[in-house]
C-alpha cells in the first residue's frame, strides 16, 4: 500500500470490520494516525472502527478530539450526530446538527439526519404521552358504566336471558 493512499487503507479496514477483526482494523488506522496525527479522515476512520466494534465511548471521544482539533470539520459533526442518533441520544444529535446547519444551512445530509432525529424525538414523546394516558387509573364512574354496559350485553335490554 502506498503511504498516502487513504482509500486503500479504508478498504482494508472495511475488510477487517466485515470479518469482525476489530483489533486489526484499529491497529491499521492507529499506525497511520501515529505517522500523520493531523489527518482528520484518519480519526473519522478510527471512530468508525470503534463504533462498529460497539465501543460508543471511544468513538465519541475520538470524534470530540477531531472537533477540538478541527472545529470546522462538518463531517465529524455529522458522524458524531449519527453516533448519537444510533445511541438514542437525539438531543445531543440535534445539537451537533444545529452547529453544522448554522454554518451551512443547505447541508443536505445534516438536514436529512436532523429531520429524522426530530421525527424520532416527536414519536418517542407521543408514545410516552399515549402510554401515560393509557396507564392512568380508570375513574370509578367509567368503571361503573363499563360494568353496566357489560351486564346489559349479557342479559339484554329486557332483562336476563332465559
Amino acid at each position: 500500500m502506498q503511504p498516502d493512499n487513504l482509500q486503500a487503507l479504508e478498504q482494508l479496514v472495511n475488510l477487517d470490520l466485515a470479518e469482525k477483526n476489530f483489533p486489526a482494523a484499529q491497529r491499521r488506522v492507529q499506525t497511520e494516525l501515529d505517522q500523520k496525527p493531523n489527518v482528520d479522515d484518519l480519526r473519522l476512520l478510527l471512530a468508525k472502527v470503534f463504533s462498529t466494534a460497539g465501543n460508543f465511548s471511544q468513538a465519541e471521544a475520538t470524534l470530540l478530539k477531531t472537533l477540538e482539533l478541527s472545529p470546522e470539520n462538518q463531517g465529524a459533526y455529522l458522524v458524531l450526530a449519527q453516533l448519537y442518533v444510533d445511541a438514542k441520544q437525539n438531543a445531543k444529535a440535534l445539537d451537533k446538527l444545529n452547529t453544522v446547519l448554522a454554518k451551512n444551512p443547505k447541508n443536505i445530509p445534516a438536514l436529512m439526519l436532523a429531520a429524522t432525529s426530530k421525527a424520532t424525538t416527536k414519536i418517542i414523546k407521543k408514545r410516552r404521552r399515549c402510554m401515560s394516558s393509557c396507564c392512568r387509573p380508570i375513574p370509578s364512574s367509567v368503571r361503573r358504566s363499563t360494568i353496566w354496559l357489560i351486564s346489559i350485553r349479557k342479559s339484554g335490554p329486557a332483562g336476563p336471558r332465559v
